[in-house]
Order: structure tokens, then C-alpha cells, then sequence
């Protein structure tokens, strides 16, 4: 109730901005990124402000569109849903809800992945500090693509690049034809070569002492229509950040007037929702909608005196047009980040309709696209992010459904995802060795923790070495999957060990 009454304070901000946020067209086909390893693009002066297309008009808030069509019998979630679980590694549970197993099964915990659009690979990031690693796990084996002080992964939209960020000058992280001083956003290919350059970074001369004002980059994600590519940044100094809008035809860059703290982009790609206030510190506080041509936000739900502050997170506009998100409105905002957030949808008006009656400490928060209902990591104030309990929240104010899993760093997988062309070409097989010859491999250590996880104990310890053990619990592991009992791990061997569980 008290979310209905201060809703309508902030009506009079919603009705300027809702027109780009809440309208949908389809997408048109991606513009690919440059080939690995060629010469930078060159970036030129922002588009020009006049050249911005018109913005679409507001949909009737009487007719709204209907929802998608009601899920399959037995499914409750839209996809198979990706998550940093137990032990630190990705785990996916299937639409039903209940059916899960573990994807990674790295010697450390994962800190961040992203997912293919086309094929649900994988691409995580390993490591502490500066010694990090990017590993790309799908059919064509577990590959690690590039060692240092790299952060990020986000594939494009085809899913046949992988961009991520350098962070910190090292003359030992291989870049294509760029300096070891050179930072900023990369895109390597999936199947091998050294990265390119797509948005440097300014540079720091003096590390010990930076200039306030160099900005650095890091990829957020691609526009529906893969042609701009969103980009975060931050300066060496202090806790402010930015978000800009790159055009990956020319390299132009737009800067974001209200770049903090969460953004997405809208349907058809025509806006950029900005969300913040779940940091309090430094943040503009509310709900925006951007113009990606010419970086103008318009508030759609801001700040008043005589409302409070509206904190927002998990902003999303999803397929019936509409704007979802987790909010809350409050005169005194958590400096410990613990407010209470309940979700709602952003009419067309401007009001805010909760759907449910709770309110929750996020963790992280994913929206189904068809908005039949959004995956939840609630947390605690003692365990907010690794120990986060996952639900799921239908749309309709039906009561919350426990998936039985704890994590964070949510994702949708596709159910029916097929292995890239190059997949089987890309793998290279893993082998038994002879005593005297064997060289431990991250890889073959990889392969006895997932051996392991399966249950064939016949492995021993996973110390990287191809030996009898190993050999012999791959045997086991064909004859279990009817595959010819050889012992090498080939590629339709990798492709049942990937699928198993």
C-alpha cells in the first residue's frame, strides 16, 4: 500500500521518459565485430544529436499486451537456469524447477561467467588479483583464452566472440598488434588468436599516481541488434562511475547523462534503462531511460521531498513492453545496502504495481523475458550473495516456489541449444600417457574433478596426469554411455561428459 500511494508523487517524472522505454520493435540482424587480431577501429566524434530517430509514443495503458502463452506442462521456469552454486562453480537447473547438476568443476571458485546466446557455452573467469584466467568450456573442450589481469567475459551476440577487459598494463597478457601498456575492452575469437583491441582505455602513465579524470572501460552487454555495444567505466580515483554507448560501425562514443548503477537495455534497443540506488553511496538514485544516440536520460521514477528516494535494481523491460524491477521508496536509504526491495511493474503511467505482497533482500534478481515471473537469490543479512536461497516469483502474485539451490550471478540457458560447426574440430582429444612421459594438464585435471563429481572414484586424485586410473575411469564412463571404450577422451566422449548428470 505504501508503494501505491508514493507512486503516484512520481507520476508526473514517468509520464516525460516512458514513450522509448516502454515501446518494442524486432531486432534486426547482428553486425558482426571485427576479426581477432586486426588493426583497432579508429573512434570518431559522436553522432550527430539531430540524427537520432523520433521517439515512439507511449502504449495505451488500457491495452496493454497480453502475456506469452502459458509454460509446457511440468516446466515452471521459461529456460534452463545457469548460477554460481555450491562449491563456487556454475551449476544448471532445468525448467522443471528441480532437476539441477554441475557444470564447472574447476580447482577454484568462479567469480564471474557469461553464456553463449546460440550454444549455452560457457565463459568464466578463475583467479585472484592480477593471476586471473578466462576459460571458455563448451563442446569443443575446456579452453583457457587468456591469463592476467582480465575481467568481464561478455560474448556477442552470435556468440562467436568473446570481449572482456584488461584492466592493468602487463607486457605477459598477449594482445593483437597493441602495446603491453594498452588497456581497456578486447574481443577474442572462440576458436583461438590473439585478442583485439575494441575501446581503449586512457592511459596511466604512473600507476602510484593516476589522474583523476582517465576513464577505463569494461563491456556490459550488446544492443538487441548487436550493433552499439554498452560499456561501463570507472576512474582510477574514487567511487564514480559512467556508462557510455560505443558504435561498433565507427567506434563513436555517447556518453550516458545518468550512467549509474544498473543498465539494460530496452527491448528493441531504442532506450537504455538505468537503474540505482541499491548503492547508495554515489548514486543517482532511481529509475532512468536513456537515449543511446545522444546520452539524454529522462527520470522515470525520481526522487521527490515528499517521497523519498526511490531505490531500484534488477530494472528490466520485458516482452509485453512493460518495465519490471525490484523497488523500494524510502526517505533514509540502507548505507549498509539492506533495504528490503519488492517487485513491481512500471505501468505506463507511471504507477507502480506490486506484484505480490513481500519484499526481499536481493542478492540477484532475473526476470523471465515472456514476464511470467523473475528468479530470486534472497539473501540474509549474514549470508547475502554466496548462500543467497533461489525462488522463483510468478508475475501473478502467486506464492513463491523454493528451487532448492543457493547462488548467485543468475542466467538463462536455451533448452534446446546446439554445438557450434567448428566444435568437434576444436577439440583436442585427451589421452593416456606413459609412465615417464606424462606432464600434468589443467585440462586432464578438469576432466578427473568432473570423473570425480560423476562418482567414478577409479580416478584417484585429480592431479592432472593421463594414467591407468584415469583411463580406467573413462573406460567406465563410455561403457556407461555406450560409447566405444578406447579410454581417450574424444569429442563425443567430452560432449556425453558434458552432458551428464
Amino acid at each position: 500500500m505504501l508503494l501505491r500511494t508514493i507512486s503516484r508523487g512520481l507520476l508526473l517524472f514517468a509520464l516525460f521518459g516512458l514513450a522509448a522505454c516502454q515501446a518494442g520493435t524486432p531486432a534486426v540482424a547482428p553486425t558482426a565485430l571485427p576479426a581477432a587480431a586486426t588493426a583497432a577501429p579508429t573512434l570518431t566524434a559522436a553522432p550527430d544529436p539531430t540524427a537520432a530517430p523520433a521517439p515512439t509514443a507511449a502504449p495505451d495503458p488500457t491495452n496493454l499486451p497480453a502475456p506469452t502463452s502459458a509454460p509446457a506442462a511440468g516446466t515452471l521456469l521459461p529456460a534452463p537456469l545457469y548460477f554460481i552454486g555450491e562449491g563456487g562453480q556454475i551449476w544448471r537447473m532445468e525448467a522443471d524447477g528441480a532437476s539441477k547438476r554441475q557444470i564447472t568443476f574447476e580447482a577454484a571458485p568462479i567469480n564471474d561467467f557469461d553464456i553463449a546466446p546460440n550454444d549455452n557455452a560457457l565463459a568464466y573467469l578463475i583467479g585472484e588479483a592480477d593471476g586471473l584466467t578466462i576459460v571458455l568450456l563448451d563442446a569443443g573442450g575446456r579452453t583457457e583464452l587468456i591469463s592476467g589481469p582480465v575481467a568481464a567475459p561478455t560474448f556477442s551476440p552470435d556468440g562467436a566472440q568473446l570481449l572482456f577487459q584488461i584492466y592493468t598494463a602487463s607486457a605477459g597478457t598477449p594482445t593483437g598488434g597493441e602495446s603491453a601498456e594498452t588497456t581497456g575492452i578486447f574481443a577474442a575469437a572462440r576458436s583461438g588468436g590473439r585478442p583485439n583491441l575494441v575501446l581503449a582505455s586512457d592511459p596511466i602513465a604512473d600507476p602510484n599516481n593516476p589522474p583523476d579524470d582517465a576513464r577505463q572501460y569494461y563491456p556490459v552487454g550488446f544492443s538487441p541488434d548487436g550493433t552499439q555495444l554498452l560499456v561501463g567505466g570507472y576512474y582510477p580515483i574514487g567511487e564514480s562511475g559512467f556508462v557510455a554507448i560505443r558504435s561498433m560501425a565507427n567506434g563513436a562514443l555517447v556518453d550516458i547523462d545518468q550512467g549509474c548503477c544498473e543498465v539494460a537495455w530496452s527491448t528493441d534497443g531504442s532506450a537504455v534503462i538505468v537503474a540505482g540506488g541499491t548503492v547508495v553511496q554515489d548514486a543517482q538514485l532511481g529509475l532512468w531511460c536513456a537515449d543511446p544516440h545522444t546520452g539524454a536520460s529522462t527520470p522515470l521514477l525520481a526522487p521527490t521531498d515528499t517521497a523519498g528516494s526511490p531505490l531500484v535494481t534488477a530494472a528490466r523491460q520485458l516482452a509485453d513492453g512493460t518495465i519490471y524491477a525490484f523497488v523500494a521508496v524510502t526517505k533514509e536509504p540502507s548505507i549498509e545496502n539492506l533495504d528490503k526491495l519488492a517487485p513491481q511493474r512500471v505501468r505506463p503511467d507511471g504507477t507502480l504495481e506490486p506484484l505480490g505482497d513481500r519484499s526481499y533482500l536481493l542478492a540477484d534478481a532475473l526476470w523471465a523475458d515472456d514476464a511470467r515471473g523473475v528468479v530470486i537469490a534472497e539473501a540474509t543479512v549474514d549470508q547475502r550473495y554466496d548462500n543467497a536461497a533461489l525462488e522463483w516469483l510468478p508475475a501473478d502474485g502467486g506464492a513463491p516456489v523454493s528451487l532448492g539451490a543457493r547462488g548467485t550471478a543468475l542466467h538463462w540457458g536455451q533448452a534446446a541449444a546446439q554445438p557450434a560447426a567448428d566444435a568437434c574440430a576444436r577439440f583436442v582429444p585427451l589421452a593416456w600417457q606413459a609412465p615417464g612421459t606424462r606432464v600434468a594438464s589443467p585440462a586432464v585435471a578438469e576432466l578427473q574433478r568432473r570423473l570425480l563429481g560423476l562418482g567414478y572414484s577409479a580416478v584417484g586424485t585429480a592431479d592432472g596426469l593421463y594414467g591407468d586410473q584415469t583411463r580406467a575411469a573413462v573406460r567406465a564412463f563410455q561403457q556407461a554411455s555406450g560409447l566405444p571404450t578406447g579410454g581417450d577422451v574424444d569429442c563425443a566422449t567430452w560432449a556425453a561428459l558434458l552432458g551428464a548428470g
